[in-house]
């Protein structure tokens, strides 16, 4: 059986495991064992199986998915992307997710949410629908889609800077020290883009890491101005091979963060972006790469990686190869309903 018929690459992932307990969370909370975890009290193993076991045999996938498979799936998705934390420990369900029984106990329902999910979380990059999202934030600088080759060179050297600074720190991962944790070049200005669904709107508006509750934004839509050279993340290794061929060393920078959300210290690694751009005009990563690697512990060699501050289906743009193709469209959310609708 292969990787993807087993299911075997969603629970690799802390994130695919969530999105598992997304789906079941309703059932599983009214188990004692699974409500105290929720609680912050600690797993018992035996007890989060059992209960697990009979939610799975007393529920079909197609029971968890209800009448709109793709919204629910969706919902599951963005619910695990929001809990996404790499600066501190795992939190109670990741721990309890994580155990290797409670693993075993999910390779079914991760069989099925494979088989069933929607084409665009594994599917290379579309350039007919992408979408620039920009933030109602004043703290967030407005969306540019051009000078890009100088904010790498501006984001290679704050990421030497952090190093420099890092090296200041104790030694010991366990010191309670934190500083930058993302392998993403999330605060560089680089454009970036997500796909649009046609029968739902831009995915970015929901799919955010630890979103800040954002009420208001716009999706610019955006098409290339030359066939683009896209590097594509589709799984695990794929992010493993980039990094690689483009390493850029930020042990210093990362190791008490990556610590404490990985459980593990070494030499970690992070792709150079400034280097890939001479080769690349984006690099993609798929959702389901991204609940397969994100957060998760990633050998390079001797050496240790893990994506992190990335959204699923996520764009990042390194050269300036990008034009506005139309106006921009204003969403809103509903925070009662937590959805989003295009405004006026």
């Amino acid at each position: 059986m292969s990787e993807i018929d087993s299911g075997a690459w969603l629970l690799a992932g802390p994130r695919g495991r969530r999105l598992c307990w997304a789906l079941l969370r309703e059932r599983l909370l009214t188990g004692p064992a699974w409500q105290a975890v929720w609680m912050g009290g600690a797993p018992d193993s035996t007890e989060l199986v059992a209960e697990l076991a009979a939610a799975l045999e007393a529920t079909a996938l197609v029971q968890l998915l209800g009448d709109d498979p793709a919204r629910s799936l969706f919902a599951a998705l963005a619910a695990a992307t929001d809990s996404a934390r790499y600066w501190q420990e795992p939190d109670g369900e990741d721990q309890a997710l994580a155990l290797p029984e409670v693993r075993r106990s999910l390779v079914p329902l991760a069989r099925e949410v494979g088989a069933a999910m929607p084409a665009w979380w594994s599917g290379p990059l579309d350039v007919s629908g992408q979408g620039v999202i920009a933030w109602e934030d004043p703290h967030i600088p407005a969306t540019s889609l051009t000078g890009v080759a100088d904010k790498l060179v501006v984001w290679r050297a704050d990421t030497a800077t952090a190093e420099r600074q890092g090296g200041e720190r104790p030694s010991e991962v366990r010191a309670p020290y934190s500083g930058e944790w993302w392998s993403a070049p999330c605060l560089a200005g680089l454009p970036t883009s997500a796909t649009v669904v046609p029968e739902s709107g831009p995915v970015g508006l929901r799919l955010v890491e630890d979103s800040m509750g954002w009420r208001a934004a716009s999706c610019i839509p955006i098409r290339p101005l030359r066939a683009p050279r896209v590097y594509e993340i589709a799984r695990a290794q794929d992010w493993v091979e980039l990094v690689a061929r483009y390493p850029l060393d930020v042990s210093l920078s990362r190791r008490h963060d990556w610590w404490r959300a990985t459980g593990a210290e070494g030499s970690w690694l992070i792709p150079d972006y400034a280097a890939i751009s001479a080769d690349y005009d984006a690099v993609h990563l798929t959702a389901r790469a991204y609940l397969g690697a994100a957060g998760a512990r990633l050998e390079v060699g001797t050496a240790l990686t893990t994506v992190a501050g990335w959204n699923p289906d996520q764009t990042y743009w390194l050269t300036d190869c990008l034009t506005q193709s139309g106006p921009p469209r204003r969403w809103t959310r509903d925070q009662g309903t937590d959805t989003w609708s295009p405004s006026a």
